[in-house]
């Protein structure tokens, strides 16, 4: 506890910021598609279901920025931050746009994750270009 009292703020935002892009992307992902899992799964099982799906992107981001930190030497306070807001951003904008297309498709099966992961790309080639 008394080590957590010496963060100072914007390590804390850091640590506060990346807890979010792990884990809030998940939760709302049950929450909009599957509300009858979500309310029913414990507060653990949630969790980890939610780090399981958004731990993927986040690992693949810290990847390529400790790539480039190694050639442009980047804090890596800074390659936190910019992989929490690219992955976030990533299952925010997936979605956002799946929320948008809903009524044309509705499927809620294991192809429904593979269309999600596909329109997650998707959006991370729009982001780079």
């Amino acid at each position: 506890m008394d080590q957590i009292l010496k963060l100072d703020g914007a390590r804390a935002l850091v640590y506060l910021l990346i807890f979010s892009a792990l884990l809030a992307p998940g939760v709302l992902f049950f929450y909009f598609f599957n509300f009858s899992l979500f309310k029913e799964l414990d507060v653990f099982k949630l969790l980890l279901i939610s780090l399981s799906l958004s731990l993927i992107p986040f690992l693949l981001f810290l990847y390529v920025g400790l790539i480039d930190q190694k050639s442009n030497k980047i804090n890596f306070d800074t390659i936190l931050i910019n992989t929490s807001i690219l992955s976030a951003g990533v299952f925010f904008l997936s979605i956002f746009f799946f929320l948008i297309a809903e009524n044309m498709v509705r499927p809620y099966d294991f192809g429904f994750i593979v269309y999600w992961y596909s329109v997650s790309l998707l959006v991370v080639l729009i982001l780079i270009l």
